[in-house]
């Protein structure tokens, strides 16, 4: 299993929120687990997410997959850091 935790800037906490909960049955059928999400305590503008997949290249494929890229990039959220740990 790997956890991913990554960390974003947005510009809406809210709207995001709302589009990310709206992915649930996809994020499901790709077989990711949402472990958590919220916001940084003194900044709502940086989103936390931790998920679990199976394997590193599922998380991989997740990350780099352009369809995902392209609605950050749309929605002008920007990737601040990703972690991911291997168990």
């Amino acid at each position: 299993m790997t956890t991913i935790i990554s960390k974003l800037r947005v510009p809406d906490y809210g709207r995001w929120a709302g589009q990310f909960e709206a992915g649930a049955k996809s994020r499901e059928d790709f077989g990711i687990e949402v472990l958590a999400y919220g916001h940084d305590q003194s900044d709502h503008h940086v989103a936390i997410v931790i998920l679990r997949v199976e394997s590193e290249s599922k998380g991989r494929l997740l990350l780099e997959n352009p369809i995902l890229q392209k609605n950050l990039k749309d929605e002008g959220i920007t990737q601040i850091e990703i972690t991911l740990i291997e168990q």
